[in-house]
């Protein structure tokens, strides 16, 4: 449940590592499972503004995008011929075709 003040104050205390501004938007953008459950509501969202004001953390969402690092996938060709593996029977693909 997502209602009373002892709910506000036990996800502060469970979501340590993330930031308020984190926690806001996860709790904005909460999407029910259950059609009988309800969405957070404002006030819920804005009690737990008001238990984490004193948090002191920024308010970035998720880390800097201008932040750019490379990756690199080196290609390392196989010596063996496709056309020379054999699929074992035991796999239960003989669905498939050889081209």
């Amino acid at each position: 449940k997502k209602k009373t003040d002892a709910d506000a104050q036990a996800i502060c205390s469970m979501c340590t590592a993330l930031t308020t501004a984190q926690i806001i938007k996860i709790l904005t953008l909460y999407t029910p499972v259950i059609e009988f459950e309800e969405r957070v509501s404002t006030t819920f969202i804005a009690t737990i503004k008001s238990l984490l004001k004193d948090k002191n953390t920024s308010s970035t969402l998720t880390m800097d995008a201008k932040k750019i690092f490379s990756v690199v996938f080196p290609f390392t060709p196989s010596s063996v011929a496709l056309e020379t593996l054999q699929i074992p029977a035991s796999l239960n693909l003989g669905f498939l075709t050889r081209i």
